[in-house]
C-alpha cells in the first residue's frame, strides 16, 4: 500500500476515535497497536512497551510535574493577588487599564508557573470580580484574562517548551530563554490593544479610582516574591547554572519556603496541591506515552520523511507552507488541547519545517503560540472555560468569555506573522546564552 494511503488510513481511525469519545491519550494507543498489528505484523508489538519506556525514562521531563507542584503552591500563597495590585495601582488610571493590568500579571505569574491554566485561574479570581464590580465590559474582562492567561505558556518556565524540547529532541533551555522576547512582545500587544479598544469606548472600561505616590510604592514591596522566583529559574538556566529540571527543583523549594512565610503552607493545601500535580501530570504524561508509540508507527511507515520530501519538492514559497500550517492550527485547535495537538503534530511538523530551512528552537515558539491560540479558540477554548466558570457568580457566561477573545485571535495571528518574518524574535536571546 502506498505511503499517503497509509497515511489517511491512519489518521482517519485516529479522528474517529476523537470523535465517539475515546480519550486522547488512548487514540494514540489504540491507533500504534493495531497499526503495528496489521500493518507490520505481530512481531513488531514489542516496540510498544519498549516506546512507552522509553518515552517516559527522561530526567528532562522529571521537570513536568515540578513546575506543575510550583504553579499549585503559588496559587494559595497570595502572591498572585500581590502581583494584580502591584501592577493595578500603577497603572489603574489608564483606560482600560485594570484589563491591561490583569494582562500584565498573567505575564508576571507566567514567569513563575508554567502553566496557562493555573495562570488564568490564579489570577482570573482576583481580576474577574474587581472589574465587573466596577462596571467593566464583561467580554472586555473575559477575554483580557483568558488571553493574558494563555502567556503562561510563552513566557518561560513553559510545560509546552519541555514536552516539544523532549519530543523535537532540542535545547530545553534554550527553547525557555527563546520564549522571553515574544512573550513580551505579546503582552505589549494585547495591552495596546486593550488600551485602544478603551479609549475608542469609554463606557466598556471606567477609570480606577486614583491612588496616591504612596499607595504605589508600598505595593512594590509585594513582587518581590515573584522577582526572586523568576531570577532563579531564568537566571539560573541563561547563566547555565541549572538544567530545566535543576531549576524546577530550586524554583519549587524557593516557593515552599515562600508559602511557610507567607503563613499559608498547612496540611489541606499542601495535600490538595500534591493531588492536582498528580492528576495534571499523569494527564501530560500519559498523553506523550500514547504520542511517541503513535510517532513511533508513523516513523516505521516512513510518513513523516516521505511527507517532507514531498513538500519540500514543491515550487512554492516556504512561507506559503507556514501559512497553510498555521491553517491547521487553527482548525487542530477549535476541537483539541494544546498539549495534545502538540504531541500529534511535533513528529510530522519538525522534519517539514526543518527541511524549509527554519531553526527548530524557532519553531517550538511558533508552535507553543499556536497552542495558546488553540487555549482560547472556541468551541474548545479551556482558559475560557475557566474564566466563565470564576465569573459565573458574577454574571459572566461562557458566551461573553467566547465574544471578548475573538480581537486577540487576530493579534496572536499577527504576531504569528511576525515571529515568521522576523526569526531573530525568537532566535536572539538564546544566541547569546553561554
Amino acid at each position: 500500500m502506498e505511503w499517503y494511503l497509509i497515511a489517511l488510513l491512519i489518521m482517519a481511525t485516529f479522528l474517529f476515535l476523537l470523535v465517539v469519545g475515546t480519550p486522547i491519550a488512548f487514540s494514540f494507543g489504540i491507533v500504534a497497536t493495531f497499526g503495528f498489528l496489521f500493518l507490520e505484523g505481530p512481531v513488531y508489538l514489542f516496540r510498544l512497551p519498549q516506546t512507552a519506556h522509553e518515552s517516559v525514562n527522561s530526567f528532562v521531563l522529571t521537570a513536568v510535574p515540578l513546575f506543575i507542584l510550583m504553579a499549585e503552591i503559588l496559587e494559595f500563597t497570595g502572591i498572585s493577588s500581590d502581583l494584580y495590585i502591584a501592577i493595578e495601582r500603577w497603572i489603574g488610571r489608564l483606560r482600560g487599564g485594570m484589563a491591561i493590568s490583569s494582562v500584565l500579571a498573567c505575564a508576571g505569574f507566567g514567569a513563575v508557573s508554567g502553566s496557562s491554566a493555573a495562570t488564568s485561574a490564579a489570577i482570573g479570581r482576583i481580576a474577574i470580580p474587581e472589574m465587573l464590580k466596577r462596571g467593566y465590559s464583561k467580554s472586555l474582562a473575559g477575554g483580557a484574562v483568558s488571553t493574558g492567561g494563555t502567556l503562561g505558556l510563552m513566557i518561560p518556565p513553559s510545560l509546552s517548551f519541555i514536552v516539544y524540547g523532549f519530543m523535537a529532541e532540542q535545547s530545553i533551555p534554550r527553547l525557555f530563554i527563546a520564549g522571553v522576547f515574544p512573550g513580551i512582545m505579546l503582552a505589549l500587544m494585547f495591552s495596546i490593544y486593550i488600551f485602544i479598544h478603551a479609549t475608542i469606548s469609554p463606557g466598556i472600561a471606567p477609570i480606577a479610582p486614583a491612588t496616591t505616590w504612596n499607595e504605589r510604592f508600598s505595593a512594590l514591596w509585594r513582587v518581590w516574591a515573584i522577582v526572586l522566583v523568576a531570577f532563579v529559574i531564568l537566571g539560573g538556566i541563561y547563566m547555565g547554572v541549572f538544567t530545566p529540571t535543576e531549576a524546577a527543583s530550586a524554583g519549587t523549594m524557593v516557593v515552599l519556603l515562600m508559602a511557610i512565610l507567607y503563613r499559608k503552607l498547612n496540611r489541606n493545601n499542601f495535600q490538595g496541591a500534591l493531588l492536582r500535580t498528580v492528576s495534571t501530570s499523569g494527564f501530560v504524561l500519559l498523553i506523550i506515552v500514547g504520542a511517541m508509540m503513535f510517532a513511533s508507527l508513523l516513523s516505521m511507515e516512513r510518513i513523516p520523511r516521505e511527507l517532507s520530501t514531498l513538500i519540500g519538492n514543491l515550487e512554492v514559497s516556504r512561507y506559503l507552507i507556514m501559512a497553510a500550517i498555521t491553517g491547521m492550527f487553527i482548525l487542530l485547535g477549535m476541537f483539541m488541547e494544546g498539549v495534545a495537538i502538540m504531541v500529534l503534530t511535533v513528529p510530522i511538523l519538525t522534519p517539514i519545517v526543518s527541511s524549509l530551512g527554519f531553526d527548530l528552537i524557532w519553531f517550538g515558539v511558533y508552535m507553543t503560540l499556536m497552542v495558546e491560540m488553540a487555549l482560547i479558540t472556541p468551541p474548545v477554548g479551556v482558559n475560557c472555560f475557566i474564566i466563565a466558570g470564576i465569573g459565573k457568580n458574577y454574571g459572566l457566561s461562557l458566551e461573553d468569555t467566547f465574544r471578548g477573545i475573538l480581537p486577540y485571535v487576530g493579534i496572536v495571528l499577527v504576531a504569528a506573522a511576525l515571529l515568521i518574518a522576523f526569526e531573530q524574535i525568537a532566535l536572539w536571546l538564546p544566541d547569546t546564552m553561554r
